[in-house]
């Protein structure tokens, strides 16, 4: 079973009126499904360049794609006369945007602190990048989610190029295996991981030098220089 949201809307402004659409989708997480329902066309011309003008219009508003960023957000209490000076605090937030970010950021303080959106301020909110890119690690991400019956701690492992992905991977994962909501889990620490401390099997499986991976199918370059050939050129070399 899987929730699906639903989102009402019409085509966009700059498709012709005889191309003008009531749309119905349903975003499931990863799928979007469009219904059309045709209104005032006389002829099909353009319909398909509609759809994807609305399908990439709500990509963008809705922010439908859920690729996690890695927030740091400095945020205190608004000083008053009785407390002049006060404390700041930096947490690491994981969420798709930085409204959704600042967002986590008063939710978590007002569990912590007494210390609320209202009687406080956000001082500098970063997007953290990974400094050396395309590089394979292994992290260690320690979270805490609430079920339908209690709460559990649990330690999970990743491959992947960011912190950010494998995040994103995690939140993927916690909601196919265990039906937990985004909002549920609460991420105590993460850490990128050596060889040697490396537990689960589905991480030490890649962990061998000697690796190899069959590539069956390979394009050679040699194979397309020319436009037209008499014989179809072959990539498998088994």
């Amino acid at each position: 079973m899987f929730t699906m949201q639903k989102i009402r809307g019409n085509s966009p402004k700059n498709v012709t009126n005889q191309s003008r659409h009531v749309f119905d989708v349903f975003y499931t997480g990863d799928i979007i499904f469009v219904v059309v329902e045709i209104v005032q066309t006389s002829r099909y011309e353009g319909f398909w360049t509609a759809i994807m003008l609305i399908v990439n219009d709500l990509i963008a508003s809705q922010n439908l794609v859920s690729v996690l960023r890695q927030y740091e957000i400095v945020g205190r209490k608004l000083p008053t006369e009785k407390e002049p000076k006060q404390p700041l605090y930096k947490m690491v937030i994981f969420a798709p945007n930085e409204v959704v970010a600042k967002s986590r950021f008063w939710y978590f303080m007002s569990q912590l602190k007494k210390m609320k959106r209202t009687t406080g301020q956000i001082l500098r909110v970063t997007r953290i990048h990974e400094k050396r890119k395309g590089v394979v690690r292994n992290y260690g991400i320690w979270l805490r989610y609430d079920s339908r019956s209690t709460t559990h701690n649990m330690y999970r492992e990743y491959r992947d190029v960011s912190l950010a992905g494998a995040v994103t991977t995690l939140y993927r994962e916690m909601a196919a295996r265990h039906r937990c909501r985004g909002r549920s889990i609460q991420i105590i620490r993460t850490d990128v991981l050596p060889v040697n401390k490396c537990i689960r099997p589905q991480t030490k499986q890649f962990l061998d030098s000697k690796i190899k991976f069959p590539l069956p199918h390979r394009r050679l370059q040699g194979q397309f220089k020319n436009k037209f050939a008499a014989k179809r050129p072959a990539t498998f070399f088994g």
